[in-house]
């Protein structure tokens, strides 16, 4: 489990407000210490509600809101208190997130202890068996603390009817989390819309390359199907942008770096081609049998030769979403089969649902996001993709997402259960005028970063993928 929990945070402080002056608010802002919370707004508001409880005070959106401004510890209290307010939260069964609270400062207390003590004796000398040792046991205290907490009789989390929980950017490693932060300042956008386009992006270097054996004779692959669900004015074109710019400059260069390489291949097999016509006229129009056997065994190593040297192609690692099914098989052989569909709209889905066709043609959707063996005779001349790896990082609108939801074969068949839903909040309305550009060197690191897992990505031509355990 991540050492924060800032769900459980926003639940808590949302079902406190939403009691109002029921004399169980006193057990609620009692059973939570504003030390508890890892966001420093959030301790915040906590000190404010139980400020207005120690003064007789009723706790609701208007005194929240007064209150907070009068201690001046948060950057807008109004808007803080609104925004709060909107999550539309129940004021029952609010013990299990409290208790969620309390556990992820118990897990940051005792994580941080363990590092303290791990530099402390490795700074004395001790040896590297009694620093492991130590290790352990405060590991063990932890995971025993952390039961004895839940005990045994956690309820059921209800269901909240507020908006999703934000994507957590802390479980991202810090170069990719900086840029998302960094990347949804600068546009005034949700994080949750960068993190699910660095995602397909990240997915569109690794699939096919990388999988993750999980136990056994289990492993999964790493491409993705990303949805990010987004109103018009959403500013999804910029950030998608921003985050495959890296990957389009990638291509260009092994386009320019290949193109001699290409050019040389065609040569080649234009020559092949035009002796492997004359050998079968030689074949043909051979007067004696001998002759005619040394002109055949010319065709056979010719059209060996040919087979051997097949076309290359120019480097292609994703398109846009006015793709049919069809021709992304096509691509698919051609390009070792992994391919990408990357796009600011939802246009794939209707293709695929049978926009030009009479029917729905999901097949290679279902079996290229689990690396499954795929046999077409129809729609590419190879005929069989023995392990494709698809992946698709796409932004839509609701009206999108309700409509793959009503296609009863998307449904029926498991296409819907295989994708990763982003529902970004609109900050229209609410966003700065003139916000912080993102710093040089957090843009270059996630470049680099990217560029690094394309070039991994790229040189990786076995035919058994990357293992991770």
């Amino acid at each position: 489990m991540p050492p924060h929990d800032p769900s459980a945070e926003r639940e808590l402080l949302a079902k406190a407000l939403a009691m109002g002056a029921s004399p169980e608010l006193v057990d609620v802002l009692g059973a939570v210490d504003p030390r508890h919370f890892h966001d420093l707004d959030h301790a915040a508001i906590w000190r404010a509600m139980q400020g207005l409880l120690a003064a007789s005070e009723e706790v609701n959106v208007i005194t929240l809101a007064e209150e907070l401004e009068r201690r001046d510890e948060v950057k807008d209290p109004q808007f803080t208190a609104a925004d709060l307010d909107s999550a539309g939260a129940t004021p029952g069964n609010w013990q299990p997130w409290a208790k969620r609270v309390r556990q992820a400062h118990a897990r940051r207390g005792a994580g941080g202890a363990m590092i303290e003590a791990f530099e402390r004796l490795h700074d004395d000398g001790r040896p590297a068996e009694e620093v492991l040792g130590r290790v352990e046991s405060s590991l063990r205290e932890l995971r025993q603390g952390i039961e004895a907490e839940e005990g045994d009789d956690a309820q059921p989390l209800e269901l909240s009817s507020g908006r999703p929980d934000p994507f957590p950017v802390e479980v991202l490693p810090p170069w990719l989390s900086d840029w998302v932060l960094a990347e949804a300042t600068e546009t005034q956008t949700a994080p949750d819309l960068a993190a699910a386009v660095a995602l397909s992006v990240i997915s569109t270097a690794l699939g096919g390359r990388v999988r993750v054996r999980v136990r056994g004779s289990w492993w999964e692959p790493v491409n993705v199907y990303t949805v990010a669900i987004a109103a018009p004015s959403q500013r999804k074109s910029p950030v998608f942008s921003a985050a495959t710019r890296c990957l389009q400059g990638f291509v260009a260069e092994k386009r320019q770096e290949l193109a001699a390489e290409i050019a040389q291949r065609v040569e080649l097999r234009i020559e092949l081609e035009a002796r492997l016509k004359q050998a079968r006229r030689e074949v043909v129009g051979a007067k004696r049998e001998d002759e005619r056997g040394e002109a055949r065994e010319r065709a056979a190593g010719l059209a060996l030769e040919l087979e051997e040297n097949p076309p290359l192609a120019s480097p292609l690692l994703h398109v846009g979403g006015d793709i049919t099914p069809e021709r992304l098989a096509t691509l698919m052989a051609e390009h070792g089969e992994r391919l990408a569909v990357l796009s600011s709209e939802g246009q794939f889905f209707s293709l695929i649902a049978g926009l030009y066709g009479s029917r729905p043609n999901i097949d290679l959707t279902l079996k290229a996001w689990g690396a499954e063996p795929y046999d077409t005779q129809r729609m590419c001349r190879e005929g069989r993709l023995e392990r494709p790896a698809l992946t698709i990082g796409t932004c839509v609108q609701q009206a999108v997402v309700k409509s793959m939801a009503s296609h009863s074969e998307f449904r029926g068949r498991g296409l819907l259960a295989r994708i990763l839903y982003f529902m970004p909040e609109d900050l229209a309305g609410r966003r700065e005028a003139r916000p912080p550009t993102m710093p040089p060197l957090v843009r270059e690191r996630y470049e680099d970063r990217i560029k690094g897992l394309l070039e991994l990505g790229w040189r990786a031509t076995n035919e058994e993928p990357h293992e991770l355990r």
